[in-house]
């Protein structure tokens, strides 16, 4: 089932829907997919992680090296309450780029749809910059010390692992379903390439054979042809010789007639 991420531009009402990608099972919101739909921005990290049931404020910011626009996203940062229940309680501004110095930021705590403190769900901690993106899903105090990748670097990773997955499923997606599991096995690849090719160099020389028995059977036909042509140039000069005596023994005849 789809799922998309709701954003809302700071000042005004209307809700917008940006459709979400999966990776590695999990659904995030490509920064390419909010620019289509707040056109004429860049904005960075290069990917956030789906928060259900959450209307995610877009707030501009005039960027202090010029004079054009940029957009920011506040994003919930979690906390326990008293009674042991997940709340929303800071909200956390993603900059368009950390070098850059911003001269005005805003900063907007999403919207729940609904009114339960648990809309959030378990676990809705906003991508690090450091981490997998599957580490960083799953979220947990010990997420950013696992690694020590920028977030660009894993964004453009799970970018790229998601890109290979599509055109694998579309190179296997036309064969039969044993074909299908054969190929994507950790060897099944290699081995029927290996079958593919054993199989073309047979049929190679089972064509080569019959074109050679072709060719044998061409020329003896031509042989064949040129007998055929010899002997019925024969026939046709014992045809003439026929003629040659009709034609003398009717003179014949004639002159012992007269007689």
């Amino acid at each position: 089932m789809e799922a998309f991420q709701l954003f809302r531009l700071i000042g005004t009402t209307e809700i917008k829907r940006v459709l979400c990608s999966q990776v590695e099972g999990y659904d995030i919101v490509y920064w390419e997919d909010i620019e289509y739909i707040f056109p004429g921005v860049k904005i960075q990290p290069y990917c956030i992680k789906h928060y259900p049931g959450v209307v995610l404020d877009v707030a501009p910011s005039i960027t202090g090296g010029g004079d054009s626009i940029e957009f920011l996203m506040s994003t919930p940062s979690l906390s326990l309450t008293d009674d042991g229940r997940t709340g929303a309680s800071t909200s956390t501004l993603i900059s368009p780029s950390p070098t850059e110095s911003v001269a005005d930021d805003l900063q907007v705590v999403p919207s729940p749809i609904g009114a339960s403190d648990d809309a959030f769900g378990d676990d809705t901690s906003i991508i690090s910059s450091f981490g997998t993106p599957l580490q960083d899903l799953q979220g947990g105090d010990n997420a950013v010390s696992r690694t020590t990748l920028s977030f660009k670097q894993v964004a453009m990773l799970a970018r790229r692992k998601e890109l290979e997955s599509k055109i694998e499923q579309r190179l296997v997606s036309p064969f039969s379903p044993e074909v299908q599991t054969q190929i994507q096995s950790p060897n099944g690849y290699n081995s029927m390439v290996q079958e593919i090719k054993e199989v073309i160099k047979e049929k190679s020389e089972q064509l080569m054979g019959c074109l050679q028995k072709l060719e044998v059977s061409t020329t003896k036909n031509k042989e064949l042809m040129t007998q055929m042509i010899e002997m019925q140039e024969a026939l046709d000069t014992k045809q003439d010789e026929m003629k040659q005596l009709q034609i003398q023994a009717l003179s014949q005849l004639a002159l012992l007639q007269k007689q």
